[in-house]
């Protein structure tokens, strides 16, 4: 059967030495290039099951695809945990907010990883209106994001009416 392309082509990427196997931590990053969403602790799992010897080949890949498709988190459950810190119901968390789910939910982000998805935040939220105050901030001033087109950035399936 192989792997669908999308993986496939990502291995290929991934696999920059042409070594034809991933480890662990690149196997890992190739994993979330494809949106999957995994918590390290399934990956650890997962791959351990399936790569004793900690090499990730398409053929072990191929096995484990299912399982890991099955970890992944639906948008609807994504966009609970960022409403979660929306408590306006308006789109918009501040920066410290943001970083305590960045943080803590699931897995969590280092500092450099929370740095590099604070931007991204930061990029997706330029020019999103904010009528009744400074942009890209919270009604209280501080300094905010607007979840909603970071989650449209995060994953592309995500449906808002841009506003």
């Amino acid at each position: 059967m192989g792997l669908n392309p999308q993986v496939e082509e990502a291995f290929q990427f991934f696999d920059k030495d042409n070594a034809g196997y991933l480890d662990l931590k690149t196997f890992t990053k190739m994993v979330q290039s494809l949106g999957q969403t995994p918590t390290k602790a399934d990956m650890d799992e997962i791959f351990k099951a399936h790569c004793p010897d900690d090499k990730a080949t398409p053929e072990t890949i191929e096995a484990m695809w299912p399982k890991i498709e099955e970890t992944k988190k639906s948008v609807d459950q994504v966009e609970t945990a960022f409403k979660v810190f929306d408590n306006r119901g308006h789109g918009w968390i501040t920066e410290d907010q943001f970083k305590t789910m960045m943080s803590t939910v699931g897995d969590g982000l280092s500092p450099q990883e929370y740095q590099l998805a604070l931007q991204q935040a930061r990029k997706q939220s330029e020019g999103i209106e904010c009528p009744d105050r400074e942009p890209m901030t919270d009604v209280d001033g501080k300094k905010a994001i607007y979840y909603k087109a970071f989650l449209k950035w995060m994953m592309p399936e995500y449906e808002w009416d841009g506003k």
